[in-house]
């Protein structure tokens, strides 16, 4: 059995288990398969579109009923 890259003598059977958050793996960012990674948020471009708004929706709403 390899531990840490070492070689280990074990009686068997071996049990294991698997804990969450008890191993990190490290990637490269640029491995084969790899999802593109989410765009950040403009957020001053995001409060400049909302600032754009006429009116808020439920005046809108109230407007049409009438």
């Amino acid at each position: 059995m390899g531990i840490d890259g070492e070689t280990v003598m074990m009686p068997t059977p071996v049990r294991c288990a698997i804990r969450p958050q008890a191993l990190r793996v490290r990637v490269p960012r640029d491995r084969p398969g790899a999802r593109p990674p989410k765009p950040r948020i403009d957020w001053p471009a995001l409060r400049t579109l909302a600032s754009l708004r006429s009116a808020p929706a439920d005046a809108e709403r109230q407007e049409t009923r009438a």
